[in-house]
Parts: C-alpha cells; sequence; structure tokens
C-alpha cells in the first residue's frame, strides 16, 4: 500500500511538473514572465482540481489532460483561459452521456489532435468526440448556428477543410 501510495503521489508530482512548463507564458522577447506564468499554472490546476472533484476523474488523469491540452492550445496560438474552458466542458459533457474515464481520455486526446491541427475536422469531431459525446456534432452545429444554419452545411464545412478553432 505504500509503495502504491509513493508511486501515484510521485506520478501526481511529475503531472505537476510537465504542467508547469506546458502552461509557461513568455513575453514578446521570449522570456518566461514568471508572474503570468504562476497565475496559468493555478488556473489549470484549479481546472484539473474542479473536474476531479466534479466528474470523477483520477487527479493524475486530470492534470496529464490538462497538460496535453494546455499545450495544444497555447501552441495554436490560444490561452490558459481557452483550454480551461475546452478541458472542463468537454469533461462535462462526457461524463453527462453516463461516459468513464476512458471516454474521458479519448475526448481529450481528439481535442488535442483538433488543435494540433489548427482546425476542427470530420474524423475528430463526428468521429473521436462523437463516440464519447454522442451530441458532439449536433451541439458544435448550434453553437455555430450563425455560421452552419444546418447539421449539412457543418458536415459540408468539415469536408471542405474550414471549420476553425474559433468555433471551437
Amino acid at each position: 500500500f505504500v509503495s502504491g501510495s509513493a508511486q501515484y503521489a510521485s506520478g501526481i508530482a511529475k503531472s505537476q511538473i510537465a504542467l508547469r512548463k506546458a502552461t509557461q507564458v513568455k513575453d514578446a522577447d521570449g522570456m518566461v514572465n514568471q508572474a503570468a506564468s504562476v497565475k496559468a499554472y493555478n488556473q489549470a490546476m484549479r481546472a484539473a482540481t474542479q473536474v476531479t472533484k466534479d466528474f470523477n476523474i483520477p487527479q493524475e488523469l486530470a492534470i496529464r489532460g490538462m497538460t496535453r491540452l494546455g499545450a495544444a492550445v497555447i501552441g495554436a496560438g490560444g490561452n490558459v483561459t481557452n483550454a480551461t474552458r475546452a478541458f472542463t466542458n468537454v469533461l462535462a459533457a462526457i461524463k453527462g452521456t453516463a461516459g468513464g474515464t476512458e471516454d474521458a481520455k479519448a475526448a481529450i486526446t481528439a481535442l488535442v489532435q483538433i488543435y494540433s491541427k489548427g482546425r476542427v475536422s470530420a474524423e475528430e469531431l463526428s468521429g473521436q468526440l462523437g463516440e464519447r459525446f454522442p451530441a458532439a456534432v449536433t451541439q458544435f452545429q448550434k453553437a455555430n448556428k450563425h455560421i452552419y444554419a444546418t447539421t449539412a452545411d457543418l458536415q459540408d464545412a468539415l469536408k471542405k477543410g474550414t471549420v476553425g478553432l474559433r468555433e471551437l
């Protein structure tokens, strides 16, 4: 038991180190802004802690997921606020439709892939995310009804590769 607890605590500590690196904020000159980095890290940790508490996501998984998504979102030109919003909302949707831990991991992987590509594709939205959250496509269309009047319009834009991260 003691060995298992120590390994679990070590895993969480390693995940926190990775999250600290993933949420570093750099100034225009490329130097790390310590105050902004601490603020970003704390915001990301609050999101990970909140999903652990609210959605029963294991803490290490939550921190690792927030790290991966944070790095992808920041790499795509977003910020930690964008990452925590996407992280929390997708996990709420997964848990709201009776999804489990594996579904949560797969949904985060789909989001990481979307942000890493810089656009939303049918493969991730309809496929990977849609398998875990069946209403993903219809909810995405409703959230963007000012752009895509129908689900068919959204599907057409997904095929053309014109759905951007702003819509996500």
